[in-house]
């Protein structure tokens, strides 16, 4: 391999992400050689059942060279082989909030890994797609500012979903048209039941400077247990009605006071929840668009007026854009 090539493996490439990101990769190639980034991509096994223990094997055998694993799963298999992959030389660049996302004793052992072995581990793309996001909280860590509140929509799908509601739509028309048009995971109630804004929620505290885990974050559904048992997509979207008069109900009230739903995540202090709020019109989180993201940062140095980043924060194809960056950072610190 000639000097400045890096060998670079996708997992779940066939997916919605990964697919996105080849084409990427295959259209942006002159581009990247313009900016002295040589991929390579591995033609070997580029479909969903990659797995990181099988390309440890390979990398392994191998001798010295340039590796890097972007993981474009949601699999916590996957996300598990992180550190060994880090102790084999292979950086790591990923969307998957799993491994980041897991108890922080594991968390703080796979920041120190990839610090110790000296590899790149990128993960821009769990929080925001591709916002920078924690590029931004981090550099404000590491000036010495200290993140005192946390105010965020940290989900596309659910952003689109309050701003469509605002606007006039029944909750149910309006998830169905965030699940059409790609905002949402294959299954909408991953993105209904919270939890996915609960671990975004949790890497920014990490960021932050909170020792937080998940049981510490107490969150909303935004439909019944019973209807987040429904296992199939098509029924679920097709029962989603069920909902309609109780978020009709919720949404007239907050008009009757002036102020917006929302879904917030919420970081004060060394407390975190997740859930639906009643927002001021005035406010950057009512002001949101349909699929934006939205992060408010008051910090000591962002006391009086906070710092905002705002932006689309959702899609495959807008996320695959933040893989790429995170590619392109990845190889530049390998060289």
């Amino acid at each position: 391999m000639r000097p400045g090539v890096v060998h670079v493996v996708i997992a779940g490439a066939t997916g919605r992400v990964g697919s996105a990101l080849v084409q990427q990769l295959q259209t942006q190639s002159n581009l990247l050689a313009r900016q002295g980034v040589h991929v390579r991509l591995d033609p070997f096994k580029r479909g969903d059942r990659f797995s990181g223990d099988a390309f440890l094997r390979r990398v392994q055998g191998r001798g010295p060279r340039r590796n890097l694993f972007v993981d474009c799963t949601a699999s916590d298999d996957v996300a598990s082989t992180y550190a060994a992959l880090f102790e084999a030389g292979v950086g790591v660049v990923t969307p998957n909030k799993r491994a980041n996302a897991s108890p922080f004793g594991a968390y703080r052992h796979l920041l120190d890994t990839a610090r110790r072995c000296g590899v790149p581990y990128r993960y821009e793309t769990t929080v925001g797609a591709a916002l920078p996001v924690i590029d931004t909280l981090r550099s404000l860590v590491e000036r010495g500012d200290r993140v005192h509140r946390i105010e965020a929509l940290l989900s596309g799908t659910l952003s689109y979903v309050f701003a469509r509601m605002s606007a006039g739509a029944r909750f149910s028309t309006a998830v169905r048209e965030a699940h059409a048009l790609g905002y949402s995971e294959p299954h909408p109630r991953e993105d209904l039941a919270g939890a996915d804004v609960a671990r975004k929620l949790l890497l920014l505290a990490r960021e932050a400077g909170r020792e937080l885990d998940a049981d510490d974050i107490p969150l909303e559904a935004l439909v019944s247990d019973c209807l987040l048992r429904d296992d199939d997509p098509a029924s679920f979207l097709a029962r989603l009605p069920e909902a309609d008069a109780q978020w009709d109900t919720r949404l007239r009230e907050a008009r009757s006071s002036g102020a917006s739903l929302a879904y917030v995540a919420t970081l004060e202090g060394a407390t975190a929840h997740v859930g639906v709020r009643e927002v001021a019109d005035d406010t950057a989180l009512a002001a949101a668009r349909p699929g934006e993201n939205v992060i408010v940062l008051w910090t000591d140095h962002y006391a009086t007026l906070p710092l905002v980043v705002r932006g689309p924060g959702a899609g495959p194809v807008v996320t695959a854009a933040g893989v790429l960056t995170d590619i392109i950072g990845a190889v530049r610190s390998m060289r």
